[in-house]
């Protein structure tokens, strides 16, 4: 089949029939290393923000948490530092909630909904037992000095 070409075109196929094939592999390789490279760099900032967030929610805590101390070196009252935790908010629409260590809801907010209730068997939409989690991490924690957090769902209201 070669043999039909003439000369000329047989020395331009010769010629260029390698250069297009290199231009088309290195098209795909660059092509593949871009994309690679583009879900390594989505993958990294991911991770950057959760950092992120996990150092400004641990951070809230630890200002939570001195906050009520001195009432409690003092010898206040659950409830003095209850009320305290219910007024703290943070962002636009953040704020800071709180159970006992049998999952009874001490305050959420602002809000007084489901206080004194049991949620020790609450699921969030992937099934993790939020609460139980939070309890068993808090106490890993023990008063901010560990590094255990709980991913969980929870639809925003509003």
């Amino acid at each position: 089949m070669f043999t039909l070409f003439s000369i000329k075109h047989r020395l331009i196929l010769v010629t260029f029939g390698p250069m297009l094939a290199l231009i088309v592999a290195l098209y795909f390789t660059i092509s593949y290393q871009v994309t690679k490279l583009s879900d390594n760099q989505v993958i990294f900032a991911h991770e950057l923000l959760i950092d992120s967030k996990k150092n400004q929610l641990k951070s809230l805590v630890d200002m939570a948490y001195t906050t009520i101390k001195p009432l409690y070196e003092s010898g206040g009252t659950r409830e003095e530092a209850i009320a305290v935790l219910k007024s703290m908010a943070f962002g636009k629409d953040g704020y800071i909630f709180g159970y006992d260590q049998n999952a009874i809801r001490l305050f959420s907010g602002m809000s007084n909904s489901g206080v004194g209730d049991d949620y020790s068997d609450f699921k969030d939409a992937n099934d993790v037992y939020l609460i139980k989690d939070l309890i068993t991490a808090g106490k890993a924690n023990a008063k901010g000095q560990g590094d255990d957090f709980v991913s969980y769902s929870f639809p925003r209201l509003g």
